[in-house]
């Protein structure tokens, strides 16, 4: 029972993180600098990945591409998806070093993360 408690309440606070991030309160950005929203934020990016894929994978079915194409095209997309906000963190963290700034990088694969709250409606784009 804790389990789905402990869940329950991962998704409340993922959920409210989503809204507060598409609102850009300036508090939720600030708040993701601490550990506590850790979890969160990492759920959100889970979300907001699996809802761009299954909005692409639409396209795939109705192209009729075969299952086993369709499999190796999202493995790539969900590579790509990674290492593309990957990449952003470390171009962020490495432009903020140049300007003489001295920003944890955890810090900043969580506000990467965090702003892609909105492709949790990655589900709608059809191309």
């Amino acid at each position: 029972m804790d389990g789905i408690r402990s869940f329950l309440q991962l998704m409340s606070e993922t959920f409210r993180v989503i809204g507060q991030a598409l609102l850009l309160r300036n508090e939720v950005f600030e708040a993701a600098l601490s550990p506590q929203l850790r979890a969160p934020i990492i759920t959100l990016a889970i979300l907001a990945g699996a809802s761009l894929l299954i909005g692409e994978s639409v396209v795939l079915f109705v192209n009729r591409v075969p299952p086993w194409r369709c499999a190796i095209s999202l493995l790539i997309n969900i590579a790509m998806t990674i290492v593309g906000w990957a990449l952003w963190a470390a171009l962020i963290w490495l432009v903020a070093r140049a300007f003489g700034l001295e920003p944890a990088f955890d810090s900043t694969v969580r506000l990467v993360m965090l702003s892609h709250a909105p492709f949790v409606f990655g589900i709608f784009i059809l191309a």
